[in-house]
């Protein structure tokens, strides 16, 4: 989602759930009722401040680029990319792909929707075959 400020601060919210901001790579600025805290907490933003009866939030920070930061546990084989306040994704770089990152090579579209096909084909010939001798002709 392409946000880049967003005012909710005149919103009766009591709680905020974290994963409301999700995807929200681009958010810089965000406005938020003094009584909640920013997404993410210290980790996610450059600076934190409450103005007046408001809670600003601004600058939003690449976790995956912190330093003293503890691992974000993306495997071996694969790129760590943020994904909103507090959140990461890890995306398998190039000829990797599967469970963890740990295939390599491409993914075999062909052998996998070639087997795929030719079975629903054979099935349906089967069915056919099988069950046309119930059918009532007129």
């Amino acid at each position: 989602l392409l946000v880049l400020s967003l005012d909710i601060s005149l919103n009766p919210i009591v709680q905020l759930n974290n994963s409301l901001f999700q995807g929200f790579i681009q958010l810089d600025n965000l406005i938020l009722p003094v009584n909640l805290t920013c997404p993410g907490g210290n980790a996610s933003w450059n600076k934190m401040e409450v103005k007046g009866d408001t809670r600003h939030c601004e600058g939003q920070k690449d976790i995956c680029n912190q330093t003293g930061h503890l691992s974000l546990n993306c495997p071996e084989n694969s790129l760590c990319a943020a994904y909103g306040p507090g959140f990461f994704e890890c995306s398998c770089v190039d000829d990797f792909h599967g469970y963890k990152c740990l295939r390599e090579g491409k993914f075999p579209i062909i052998k996998v929707f070639g087997i795929l096909g030719a079975s629903t084909v054979l099935v349906s010939i089967l069915l056919w075959v099988t069950q046309r001798r119930k059918v009532k002709s007129a």
